[in-house]
């Protein structure tokens, strides 16, 4: 008597699993600095990847950010005003593509929608991916970096990198024949 039976352990999932043995990264929005530190020590104590969705403030600590090894995805048309009284330090800045790729910070650019629209032109939504990745050149990343920004860096980040994400043998591709830049919003599919 006075022993409490203790309930009975859950099995840990195999998601929990993949997480933990670094299989696939957690990916989370954080877009204030103090979010991403949160996530940024969260990943560092549990040791598992991260990949910072958003990232708004990025641009104030991209140090913190390539020590910890994380990843982000950004769209780079996204802005948030900063807060009165902390301009310096809040709010969304144009150059974060520039200051991610000069700090080594791995980004992918994802499209203001997440959605596939049925409404006017067919597919005209699809366009916006390349417009993102455009919009990082505008903010000063290279268009090599924005190009894999849209190819092999969110490959990368799932972890199928061997499968998709770059033009080499054995791997699964769809090709296109454009007649342009490939970010150039003149650039038409051939």
């Amino acid at each position: 008597e006075g022993k409490r039976e203790q309930p009975p352990r859950k099995p840990v999932s195999d998601e929990i699993l993949s997480l933990v043995k670094r299989e696939v990264a957690l990916r989370i929005t954080a877009n204030r600095v103090s979010e991403i530190r949160d996530q940024l020590d969260l990943a560092q104590e549990l040791s598992y990847r991260l990949v910072i969705a958003g990232g708004l403030e990025a641009w104030v600590i991209p140090k913190e950010i390539a020590a910890a090894g994380a990843s982000l995805t950004i769209t780079p048309r996204n802005r948030r005003e900063a807060r009165f009284g902390e301009e310096e330090t809040t709010g969304s800045w144009i150059e974060l593509p520039r200051v991610l790729e000069q700090s080594g910070i791995p980004f992918a650019v994802e499209p203001l929608e997440d959605a596939v629209s049925a409404v006017g032109l067919a597919g005209r939504d699809l366009t916006s991916l390349p417009l993102e990745a455009a919009f990082a050149v505008r903010g000063g990343a290279s268009e090599n970096r924005a190009l894999a920004a849209i190819t092999i860096v969110p490959a990368t980040m799932l972890g199928l990198q061997d499968r998709i994400g770059s033009i080499e043998v054995g791997k699964d591709a769809d090709l296109l024949i454009l007649n342009g830049p490939p970010l150039d919003y003149r650039t038409y599919v051939e």
